[in-house]
């Protein structure tokens, strides 16, 4: 009997054993699920607080392009508006910041007049805005070249173009609707992005008739390489998309459009 009592006292023990270890082990899973757990709370939050700051962002920038379309229109109401008017830096670079928020991707960066200037003459603001937008981990840039030639004065630019920069291919693609009147100013904007002279293409593009629409010629080109080559996500190059493209139609359509709100006196039509 008292070896019987001793191998059910040995049993119960082992027994007892194997429970506190799986004890131990759920305790140990236990702990890991709320490590996890409270991790995955902390992202959430994260995003969320992400989420808030960037539509705080984006109400900041509908406000400002409000200002700015009021003060556009309080302008032509109190000034001899005439067709022959261009949009101006603010403008522009109000645009750029606009098509940079909406764009679904975060590796496409779009820069303004003002930072492009400040880029060409190769400005301390300028190297601070390229290192904290880390624009060479970027795949595409626009950038609003401007033949403006004093790099104190951000608004002094008359005539705007674009230059299209495929990083990764380190090829950069200027539209002009002045016969690359901004050609050199490109060259040297894309020089100090890294870039070679014979780096630069020149694209052959719709011309604008008058002395005001260069502007619109900018918008355009950005808002439909933007949409339909880089969110397509297309690995062709660049001009081989682009000669299968509809860009030259889209440009033609918004100059005419353009032109046709310029000499409305509706001042709804024209904002």
């Amino acid at each position: 009997e008292k070896i019987t009592l001793k191998n059910q006292i040995n049993e119960l023990s082992g027994k007892l054993k194997d429970s506190v270890a799986k004890y131990e082990s759920l305790l140990s899973e236990n702990l890991q699920l709320s490590h996890k757990i409270m991790k995955i709370k902390s992202h959430i939050e994260h995003e969320s607080k992400r989420n808030v700051i960037k539509d705080k962002a984006i109400e900041n920038l509908k406000l400002k392009l409000d200002m700015v379309s009021n003060d556009y229109s309080n302008f032509k109401a109190n000034t001899s508006w005439g067709r022959e008017k261009w949009l101006e830096d603010t403008v522009l670079n109000d645009y750029f910041s606009a098509f940079e928020e909406a764009i679904e991707r975060n590796d496409v960066v779009f820069y303004g007049p003002s930072l492009t200037l400040a880029i060409r003459f190769s400005t301390t603001e300028a190297i601070e805005s390229l290192d904290l937008s880390t624009y060479f981990m970027n795949k595409f840039a626009f950038l609003c070249i401007s033949d403006c030639a004093d790099a104190c004065r951000e608004d002094g630019g008359t005539h705007w173009s674009l230059l299209f920069v495929d990083i990764g291919r380190k090829k950069a693609y200027h539209f002009d609707s002045m016969k690359s009147l901004n050609g050199c100013s490109a060259k040297i904007v894309a020089k100090n992005l890294g870039l070679e002279p014979d780096d630069v293409v020149e694209v052959p593009c719709i011309q604008q008739k008058n002395s005001y629409e260069c502007g619109v010629h900018v918008l355009a080109n950005v808002k439909y390489i933007a949409n339909h080559y880089c969110e397509g996500n297309n690995n062709m190059p660049f001009m081989d998309w682009l000669k299968k493209s509809k860009l030259n139609d889209l440009n033609h359509l918004c100059c005419n459009q353009y032109k046709s709100l310029s000499a409305s006196n509706n001042n709804k039509a024209t904002t």
